[in-house]
């Protein structure tokens, strides 16, 4: 699981945190200012070589919502068939990311995907 951020979007979260608190949503706020504090951060420089494909992301969430599934399964103290849970959080991860992706206009791969045989890695650089 790849679980740095860009500083840039660890500044971005807590600039919306921060606004949220101010606009009184605070569950907002809090939520979002506890679950990104400690989580590590990459600079600009290692972004240029950071490297996470799509399986990466889809294999994250679904481990996120498995650990999702424990807990309600432990809330009920029953268990459910673990294919059909798994066939649940598969499906659900797909819509998840797919929804996150739509509302932040995301692109059809994003920025830190490993290039595909035979592309070059290009970087850029600014002169000035």
């Amino acid at each position: 699981m790849k679980n740095s951020i860009s500083i840039n979007l660890k500044k971005r979260l807590l600039a919306q945190a921060e606004e949220a608190e101010f606009k009184g949503l605070t569950k907002v706020a809090s939520t979002v200012s506890s679950k990104i504090e400690n989580i590590p951060v990459r600079s600009d420089v290692d972004n240029q070589y950071h490297k996470y494909s799509h399986s990466e992301l889809s294999s994250d969430v679904e481990s996120i919502l498995f650990n999702a599934a424990v807990r309600v399964q432990d809330y009920f103290d029953k268990t459910a068939d673990q294919k059909e849970i798994a066939n649940i959080i598969s499906s659900f991860a797909d819509e998840f990311i797919s929804s996150i992706k739509t509302k932040i206009g995301g692109n059809i791969s994003g920025p830190f995907e490993p290039s595909v045989p035979g592309e070059e890695d290009t970087l850029e650089v600014e002169i000035g």
